[in-house]
């Protein structure tokens, strides 16, 4: 059963769209646009890490992170409701079903992350409990009051693991750029980007949501400036392929009269 918030001013998250806020801050025309927005370039992210993960058989999110956005998501998607209305509650139920077929992925493939083979073999147990105290953590955090109406707070905890933990996996020596896309880091920052104007609109002083926010779009194109980088050099440090020499054609017989 979802946690549902009403308020004297209209809001309720079966709604398909509202208006306010569970404060009564009205959410403006371009501020519903924006998040809408963002939504999209996340909902194409996941779509583009699935296809990927499929193709290389190695999920390039990190996994911790990988453990945090699924629990993140399954709170928001079937725990609680976010005050913008069932129109986002089900579009992070759309996430939350592709982060679900991802992190399946993640408990076949999450080991090729590992550096040290010997924690290789229960990876899987690992991530699997690393989700569950996530989940615990989040909606813990969601009950006592300290996120926000649309899970902002706690969606931002999440995204700053997403942001930390890519410097620490794609940008190490010996992870190739080749397994990384870069289609796909230019898509979440900017489904982060677009999310992180919203809330410089709608929480002007919620200055702690607010420093995470700025922070992670910070990080983000620090990454992207990195691994581009990364990618250049790794490609300056190919070997270059001369092409074969063409074979020495065979001595006819020697001419009459000669």
């Amino acid at each position: 059963m979802n946690t549902r918030l009403t308020d004297p001013c209209g809001n309720d998250p079966a709604n398909f769209v509202n208006v306010v806020d569970i404060a009564c801050v009205p959410y403006s025309t371009l501020q519903i646009g924006l998040f809408s927005l963002g939504c999209v370039l996340w909902g194409m992210a996941y779509l583009l890490l699935l296809r990927n993960s499929l193709r290389n058989r190695f999920v390039e999110m990190p996994i911790v992170a990988a453990c945090s956005n699924l629990a993140w998501e399954f709170a928001w998607a079937w725990l609680f409701e976010v005050d913008l209305g069932m129109a986002f509650t089900w579009a992070i139920r759309g996430w939350f079903l592709l982060d679900l077929v991802i992190f399946v992925l993640v408990l076949r493939h999450g080991r090729k992350q590992l550096r040290d083979p010997r924690g290789r073999g229960s990876v899987a147990v690992q991530l699997l409990v690393t989700a569950v105290v996530f989940a615990v953590l989040y909606t813990t955090l969601i009950n006592q009051g300290l996120d926000n109406g649309m899970g902002a707070v706690s969606a931002y905890i999440a995204q700053l693991f997403i942001s930390v933990l890519y410097y620490t996996l794609a940008l190490r020596p010996d992870m190739p750029t080749a397994l990384f896309s870069t289609a796909f880091g230019y898509l979440r920052t900017a489904g982060s980007a677009v999310m992180t104007v919203f809330m410089l609109l709608h929480y002007p002083e919620s200055y702690f949501l607010l420093s995470m926010a700025l922070l992670s779009a910070a990080l983000d194109v620090g990454y992207l400036v990195l691994f581009n980088r990364k990618k250049r050099a790794e490609k300056r440090a190919e070997p270059l392929t001369a092409p074969p020499a063409p074979s020495p054609q065979p001595a006819g017989p020697p001419a009459k009269g000669s």
